[in-house]
């Protein structure tokens, strides 16, 4: 007799920017921003690398940008994080100043979070979570559920689309 322990485990992928203790500062949305300049919906979550998928994006994994609608978390160089390298570790400036390299050896801002640390001290992570598991017909059946209150249990737990990861 089939069991709500048989239904399909599914597992979501969150993203999130977390500070040296470990604690979630930001949850990545799919609005929310890369330091590529794209949005994470433009991340390929299907296997888990987290790749840009706009064309010509060096982007290799999502890095989750501090943004609050127009507002942006900037360099102590004053320049913006799309005008910083993005395929490179250190992510160096590559705006030029008077015809010349501005000078930034890579992107540091002085923004300091709501948790009191500042910008250097947090970094993207990324763990999987799982979904709470939806009864099969047949499971539904045996522990006596209706059909219309399995469909109901299945819609308030739907499972994600990978635009909606």
């Amino acid at each position: 007799m089939p069991t709500m322990a048989d239904a399909p485990r599914a597992f979501r992928a969150v993203v999130s920017w977390v500070n040296r203790d470990g604690k979630a500062c930001i949850n990545a949305t799919p609005e929310t921003w890369c330091f590529c300049g794209h949005r994470f919906k433009a991340h390929d979550r299907a296997d888990d690398s987290f790749r840009c998928t706009v064309a010509g994006c060096a982007c290799a994994c999502y890095n989750l940008h501090v943004a609050q609608g127009a507002w942006h978390v900037r360099c102590r160089c004053k320049h913006a994080h799309t005008d910083h390298a993005v395929g490179e570790p250190r992510r160096p400036c590559r705006k030029r100043v008077g015809g010349k390299p501005c000078g930034c050896a890579g992107f540091d801002s002085p923004y300091v979070c709501t948790c009191d640390q500042g910008w250097a001290e947090h970094r993207t992570a990324f763990r999987r979570v799982e979904l709470p598991a939806v009864p099969s017909d047949a499971a539904a059946a045996a522990t006596g559920l209706s059909a219309a209150e399995a469909v109901a249990i299945r819609e308030m737990v739907a499972l994600p689309t990978a635009a909606s990861v």
